[in-house]
């Protein structure tokens, strides 16, 4: 099996693949399993983890509990659908099996499936009404579904039990506040987690403004990423000051206080705050000692704010910037070098959704704001459409978000009205135009910077000048003579927003953002498992390719001790492999620093140092500085004096054929037996069209030779590729240094 891809492939292990004196331990003590378990995942063995409850189900055959062990570790690296199935299928034949009810029950609560999660641990209570942990879960879900009266009674009855048990007591004076009162704030409840299995302190995402205001764009960003990471098993709420908040919305988050989130930290929990207002009250205070993430979301009031901007800068208090407009990002690039992430917004596509039947033709629709020229604008476009008849009318569309939706889903035609709220700026990323698309609109919008983020005129709509109300009707006009052209554009304003401003992959986006990996957060803030999330932090060019950056950090993670790196450059692999190697794991980095084999690009020590340090700084990890050792000489002269075992050796250094397969043959010889030599740049798929190896494409020719020349190697075998690296191994028994 490829040794990098053995983690995700982990569900197709079997008993194979352990150790002989883990399968005797099993076979002996199979009470001992839950335990030897917690350690193999505490570890970071979640593949021999699987191996072992694969082996003890074969071997015992119909024990319900082993069947829960397995759910309870695919739960634990992850595989919430594979955990899920499992416990589906068990309840089906086993339905009064109360832990198995329980750990379904907060598998789907955990990933806001709460209504359905709480039926199954109503089930678990019905058989087992003391089993706290049940009625813990319950009240939870209870609380997230807004059905508190359903776990109200089991509460109250453990609290009678166990009248000593104050967290028990003022969560059931919790649910019967939410019945009095629907909607009422739960409190800071944290999920404990979905199997008996060691797990760190959860990482939880807190996003606040401070206050929430109504028909607010921010109030709807922050809504729809808590969603999103609660949908992957994370922690994630909106606080303010006082956990109070004017709900509008259809699918709201519930809201904390900041005094709740405060709580959490002192439990031991890893908090990200995140927030898209400079001026936050208590931001500080909620962030302590630590950094918080800014979502830059409107740059009129980064404008207005932005001394604090500069003070928090200066004080190295934001982890990250992030930003939903193009020219925020560019802005920031141009003014502080800072690079901030890009997460396109998105609608909630089930509320904002297209209904042909519903549509009016001839419908216009505007949302115009309380401004006096956003009025002047809306009666001009009345009086114009009165004016030209045949069925032509304008709709004011306002409300809570059912009500704006419902009327969108009729218009024909939207008019985006908004001039921007900075005349140079324009605005962040108009939501309300997106929604509109979404609904199947075609789109009208004045031209200014944030409208542009989607509507390409003549593609996905039409554009008029920024305040030309003239030009503005004309465009209204003319989708109504030219239906053709309204349908066209209709078509593509719907392709762009589903295909750009959906909930599709942004997940992946807002994870690398705030530095979650898998549900669970870095301890510093400092693992990066991304292209763009490297790209954010490190300011030099480097040379991994979109999927290499994430084999790489978990090459690097396996390492037990020693890393090698030949050939480094600006530091850009060696910034991914300090960051995601184990505590303790020591780098060796050897470059000459001379002008590069294959491209001319000559990166000094001192860019080197700097670019490293700076990336670290602000990943918040300059503890691993202390474990990086960077030499500047050929790595022919730095093997003579070297004497350690290597666990993983990366050779990026010259591409020239004799100089690659030196550096294999001096250096493999180190490598202990279940280390790893990663040969960048190796796979090159275009030796025929390209004999002088003038042209990248995968790989040069000389890695590449080496590479087919080892295929043939009695020392060494090729275990796995990823892009243009290959992968090798020692053969099992051998120890010479051959190729």
């Amino acid at each position: 099996m490829d040794w990098t891809e053995q983690k995700n492939a982990a569900a197709s292990m079997t008993s194979d693949h352990l150790r002989d004196d883990l399968r005797e331990f099993i076979d002996c003590n199979p009470e001992g399993l839950p335990g030897v378990l917690k350690e193999l995942c505490a570890a970071g063995l979640a593949d021999k983890a699987l191996a072992a409850v694969s082996y003890a189900r074969e071997k015992y055959a119909g024990c319900g509990d082993i069947e829960n062990l397995e759910a309870e570790v695919r739960a634990e690296i992850g595989d919430l659908s594979g955990a899920e199935a499992i416990l589906v299928d068990f309840i089906r034949r086993h339905r009064s099996h109360d832990r198995a009810l329980r750990n379904l029950g907060v598998l789907l609560a955990s990933q806001g499936r709460a209504g359905e999660g709480l039926e199954y641990l109503l089930r678990s209570l019905e058989i087992e009404p003391y089993d706290r942990d049940a009625v813990y879960n319950c009240a939870v879900a209870a609380l997230d579904a807004c059905d508190a009266g359903k776990a109200a009674g089991f509460a109250e009855k453990y609290v009678e039990m166990f009248p000593g048990d104050t967290e028990m007591g003022r969560l059931a004076g919790e649910l019967k506040a939410a019945m009095c009162f629907p909607g009422a704030n739960a409190g800071a409840i944290q999920w404990p987690s979905a199997c008996g299995i060691g797990r760190d302190k959860a990482t939880k995402v807190v996003m606040t403004s401070g206050t929430l205001k109504r028909f607010n764009g921010g109030t709807k960003i922050y809504n729809l990423w808590c969603r999103l990471l609660r949908s992957h098993g994370i922690y994630a709420r909106i606080a303010t000051v006082n956990g109070c908040y004017d709900e509008w919305l259809v699918k709201p988050e519930r809201v904390i206080s900041y005094a709740e989130a405060e709580a959490f930290k002192r439990e031991g929990d890893q908090v990200r705050v995140v927030t898209s207002w400079l001026d936050t009250p208590g931001l500080e205070e909620l962030a302590g000692s630590g950094k918080f993430y800014y979502f830059d979301a409107e740059l009129k009031w980064t404008l207005h704010f932005r001394e604090k901007l500069a003070d928090y800068l200066d004080r190295d208090k934001i982890a990250k910037i992030g930003t939903h407009s193009r020219y925020i990002q560019s802005w920031y690039m141009a003014n502080y070098g800072i690079r901030p992430a890009l997460i396109n917004e998105w609608s909630d596509e089930s509320v904002f959704y297209e209904d042909a039947v519903a549509r009016v033709a001839g419908r216009i629709g505007c949302m115009p704001d309380a401004s006096e020229q956003d009025r002047q604008t809306f009666d001009f476009l009345s009086k114009r459409a009165r004016e030209y008849g045949r069925g032509a009318e304008l709709v004011e569309i306002r409300g809570d978000e059912r009500e704006v939706a419902e009327l969108m889903r009729t218009v024909d035609i939207f008019v985006g009205v908004n001039r921007g709220k900075d005349k140079l700026w324009g605005e962040g990323c108009p939501r309300t135009q997106q929604e509109a698309l979404h609904c199947g609109c075609a789109l009208v919008a004045f031209d200014c910077l944030g409208n542009r983020e989607y509507l390409y005129d003549k593609w996905t709509g039409l554009a008029a000048p920024s305040g030309d109300t003239e030009g503005l009707w004309r465009a209204v006009r003319s989708l109504l003579d030219n239906p053709d052209l309204k349908e066209r554009l209709r078509a593509s304003g719907k392709g762009i927003a589903k295909g750009v401003f959906s909930e599709a992959n942004k997940y992946a986006l807002i994870a690398s953002f705030l530095d979650l990996q898998d549900g669970r957060g870095c301890d510093s803030g400092g693992n990066l498992m991304s292209k763009e999330a490297l790209s954010s932090v490190f300011p030099r060019p480097f040379w991994l390719a979109e999927e290499e950056v994430p084999f790489l950090a978990e090459s690097a993670g396996k390492a037990a001790r020693t890393i090698v790196e030949i050939g480094c450059a600006y530091g850009g692999s060696t910034t991914l492999l300090l960051l995601n190697k184990g505590p303790g794991v020591q780098l060796y980095s050897i470059d000459p620093f001379v002008p590069d084999s294959k491209g001319g690009v000559q990166a000094s020590e001192q860019d080197c140092r700097y670019a490293v340090a700076e990336a670290l700084s602000k990943s918040n990890r300059n503890d691993a500085l202390k474990d990086w050792h960077l030499t500047k000489g050929y790595s022919h002269e730095a093997v003579r004096l070297w004497e350690k075992g290597i666990d993983l050796l990366f050779i990026d250094g010259s591409h020239h054929y004799e100089d690659v397969r030196r550096d294999f043959e001096q250096w493999s010889r180190f490598v202990a037996g279940d280390g790893r030599i990663l040969i960048h740049d190796s796979r090159k798929d275009n030796m025929a069209k390209d004999p002088e190896d003038k042209i990248f494409s995968r790989g040069w020719a000389g890695p590449t030779r080496l590479v087919e020349e080892l295929r043939g190697s009695p020392d060494f075998e090729l275990v796995g590729t990823c892009h243009s690296i290959s992968v090798f191994a020692r053969r099992a028994g051998r120890k010479g240094n051959s190729v």
